[in-house]
């Protein structure tokens, strides 16, 4: 949490865009399940892809 907030500090993000929030996640490392966990709750936050780099 330091190191986020301290990038947001130094300007490095904008704050006035930037949304620091912790996301619950089971770590988990079991293959496809995992996969499939990770996937199916990027998609009901609504990322649906790869972003363009």
């Amino acid at each position: 949490m330091r190191q986020h907030e301290a990038v947001i500090g130094e300007g490095v993000l904008d704050p006035s865009w930037t949304v620091l929030s912790i996301f619950p996640s089971p770590m988990l490392y079991a293959g496809p399940t995992e996969v499939q966990w990770h996937a199916s709750n990027k998609h009901k936050l609504g990322y649906h892809g790869l972003q363009p780099s």
